[in-house]
């Protein structure tokens, strides 16, 4: 973790040199009733990353998606996927409550989650 001040959250993802590559940002304002929004910074933290500088893994082969999109009126790369704010907007029948309470509700399991769904060796 490398920064952290209410409501942001900042975590590193590393390269698979273990170097810093680009960091995580999870938004956390209201854990119990809002996942958490989560958008990538530069290494620095200076700047919110694009789309196109994230780069997003392939996790299907069979069936390619890019877990990495740019969100209507917010600008940035962010993450749509079970357990993050805007996959629960657009998917709103798929409850934030269901998941909450589960293994996959976790703040361990969601930074796992965004940190899987960059392709690290492309950092």
């Amino acid at each position: 973790m490398r920064h952290s001040k209410y409501p942001n959250i900042c975590i590193d993802v590393l390269s698979c040199t273990h170097a810093p590559g680009i960091a995580l940002r999870l938004r956390m304002e209201n854990w119990n009733f809002l996942p958490p929004a989560a958008s990538f910074l530069s290494a620095d933290l200076r700047r919110q990353l694009g789309v196109g500088e994230v780069p997003g893994a392939i996790e299907n082969p069979a069936r390619p998606v890019n877990h990495i999109v740019e969100y209507v009126g917010r600008p940035g790369a962010w993450i749509c996927s079970p357990g993050f704010y805007q996959y629960h907007e657009i998917y709103p029948e798929d409850r934030w409550e269901k998941i909450r309470d589960t293994d996959e509700g976790t703040i361990t399991w969601i930074v796992n989650r965004a940190c899987d769904l960059v392709d690290r060796k492309k950092l």
